[in-house]
């Protein structure tokens, strides 16, 4: 998920974008893009409580290939920044 496309996906199992967008959907109730925002939000929530790295090396980790695009969706997904989270987490 941290950076697998829809097109590499697809390529993979042998369907269309269209069909593995389909097949996600019916599956999940979600969109293909959400399911994968969802699976890295939820990697990156992980490792930030667990404090093992830094949060430059959680971006990169769950496929953010800047620090500031894995802030700005944390935040949006979250609520709270990246940081702000840990420390909640700390406590």
């Amino acid at each position: 998920y941290a950076d697998i496309t829809l097109t590499e996906l697809a390529k993979r199992f042998h369907y269309s974008e269209k069909q593995i967008s389909r097949i996600v959907h019916n599956c999940m109730g979600i969109s293909y893009h959400q399911l994968i925002l969802k699976l890295r939000m939820e990697k990156a929530a992980s490792l930030l409580k667990q404090q093992s790295a830094s949060v430059e090396a959680i971006a990169s980790a769950v496929g953010y290939s800047t620090v500031s695009s894995f802030y700005r969706a944390f935040t949006k997904y979250y609520g709270t920044t990246p940081v702000a989270y840990m420390k909640k987490a700390e406590k």
